[in-house]
């Protein structure tokens, strides 16, 4: 990989004028062409590159901020430890770009996301590790949303086989477990929202438990109450009240199963209780971590 310095060459394609080893002032760089190039601390401030191609180049501690990429092809490039603050990246190709510990404009980034399900994936999966290292963890969440929306994509046009890229990669068996994840990704989406979203975790907690109680209520069901020398079944208000305390793992045992319906009742709503409680507590955590 070739080094770029500016104070020794810095080479009438690229650059006017040259300052702290870089491009001093707003200057326009018309169809630049680089390719497996090493700019290492340069100063790039302000610089706007105009079509051509930055291509399998590394950009390692460059101050490239208020800097504008328009139609520019960044195939393979990487931005380490950058200043990319403001930057703007206007319908460019980020095939492959990787983004390491830097200061982004995620906005603009992903007005040039690719069209490609796989690479789309992958460039939103950069985004967000930048944006964890970068403690910006509100947009970490908004780009794991995007990351598996694209996820949910490329499993739907793997099941359809949707292109010939598709036909070539997926196979009958291939295709059944591309259903079987895309149906959990719905689960996953629909229950709990990935654990970005409490609200939907506490109200799927809430049909869940109407859910057991409505099966707890029905006559196969019988129960033992305390102060009472017969089994019967429980009305729906006691039904809630039963499911509650298992759903939590209380247990008062003023309510305790009586058959192996209901013995097995009880079991798989302690089970959940014990599931919803991880899911909430994860959620919870996540929500915390911002």
């Amino acid at each position: 990989m070739k080094s770029i310095d500016f104070q020794s060459n810095p080479g009438p394609a690229l650059t006017q004028r040259t300052r702290n080893d870089g491009i001093d002032g707003k200057v326009e760089i018309p169809d630049v062409a680089l390719s497996h190039c090493l700019l290492q601390d340069k100063y790039l401030r302000d610089v706007t590159f105009k079509a051509g191609a930055i291509q399998h180049c590394r950009f390692e501690y460059a101050n490239l901020r208020n800097s504008t990429f328009d139609r520019v092809d960044l195939t393979g490039t990487w931005f380490v430890a950058c200043n990319l603050q403001h930057a703007q990246f206007e319908d460019c190709v980020l095939w492959y770009v990787v983004f390491e510990r830097c200061e982004l404009n995620y906005e603009s980034v992903l007005r040039s996301i690719p069209p490609q399900n796989n690479i789309r994936r992958r460039l939103l999966r950069v985004l967000r590790t930048n944006a964890d290292s970068m403690g910006e963890k509100e947009w970490a969440d908004k780009i794991l949303l995007l990351e598996l929306k694209a996820e949910r994509e490329d499993l739907r046009d793997a099941v359809r086989h949707a292109s010939d890229y598709y036909k070539k990669r997926y196979d009958a068996v291939d295709r059944v477990v591309a259903a079987l994840k895309l149906a959990a990704h719905y689960v996953r989406f629909v229950v709990w929202g990935y654990g970005l979203y409490v609200s939907r975790l506490i109200l799927s907690a809430t049909a869940l438990l109407f859910l057991l109680s409505t099966i707890a209520s029905r006559t196969a069901f019988t129960f033992n109450v305390a102060g009472e020398n017969q089994v019967r079944g429980l009305s729906w208000a006691e039904s809630l009240y039963f499911c509650t305390i298992n759903l939590t793992t209380v247990g008062f045992g003023d309510i305790t199963p009586a058959n192996a319906a209901a013995r097995a009742l009880a079991s798989i709503t302690g089970l959940c209780g014990v599931v919803l409680f991880g899911f909430i507590a994860a959620a919870v955590y996540r929500r915390l971590a911002r």
